[in-house]
């Protein structure tokens, strides 16, 4: 508890642990204040900012971060009745410079087709997830995907008309579930991009489609049971784990 006998909060028990709270209480913030018209002049400067401060303190920004900023992006060339030009919007994901700035066509292209809609239903899901389990939950070692998982994950090929973007999400979230010994250099290893391409077999189809409307039910069934959102996350994420 962070309050005194009073009930009143503690000055002494919030600075445990917390040297930089306590500098702040004794020494004052410092405040850098744009000109309100600077947004006018560079349109993108908010966002930047924004995006800067939430390369978190605790390092980088997650693969899935960026991902969704890259939809957010291209959502609203969407809105404003633009064609979206993928160049372009990872040039401005990438402007915080994060470690996935590398391979960030491979994001792109993913997002461009599993984003679950003009909406991005299944990018926020998916965000969702990754802060629940993955290392944006700020514990547990650094995670991260990869070209090599995404561009396979992007380029299967269940036929015409078939996509299972719940498959392909959830074998992201499977692989960011990665456990310590399987996790080299950060990269997750769980699941070797070489085997995802079992997915697109003609014999597994059957499975795939039966697993993707597994998924789709078990979302169902938390919504009209009135799921907490928390609770949620967690619920799907494992479910969608164990099935791939």
């Amino acid at each position: 508890m962070l309050v005194d006998e009073r009930g009143c909060l503690s000055r002494e028990k919030m600075c445990i642990g917390r040297p930089a709270f306590e500098d702040a209480l004794q020494k004052g913030l410092h405040f850098l204040i744009w000109h309100w018209q600077a947004p006018c002049i560079w349109p993108a400067f908010a966002d930047f900012a924004q995006e800067a401060l939430n390369t978190v303190v605790q390092g980088d920004q997650p693969e899935v971060e960026v991902m969704l900023r890259l939809h957010k992006l291209a959502a609203a060339m969407t809105r404003a009745g633009k064609e979206i030009h993928w160049p372009a919007l990872e040039k401005a994901a990438t402007q915080s410079m994060p470690g996935c700035a590398l391979w960030i066509s491979a994001l792109s292209m993913y997002v461009a087709k599993n984003a679950g809609g003009e909406q991005g239903e299944l990018m926020i899901e998916l965000g969702q997830y990754a802060k629940a389990f993955g290392s944006a939950s700020g514990s547990g070692p650094t995670r991260i995907l990869g070209s090599e998982l995404l561009l396979k994950l992007a380029s299967l090929n269940f036929g015409t008309g078939q996509e299972f973007p719940r498959i392909k999400h959830a074998c992201i979230e499977c692989q960011l579930s990665s456990p310590p010994h399987k996790i080299v250099d950060g990269m997750c290893k769980l699941i070797m991009p070489t085997v995802l391409g079992e997915l697109a077999r003609k014999d597994k189809r059957a499975d795939v489609r039966t697993a993707e409307a597994a998924m789709s039910e078990a979302r169902s069934l938390c919504s009209s049971l009135n799921v907490p959102e928390d609770q949620r996350v967690r619920i799907l994420g494992r479910f969608d784990v164990r099935l791939i």
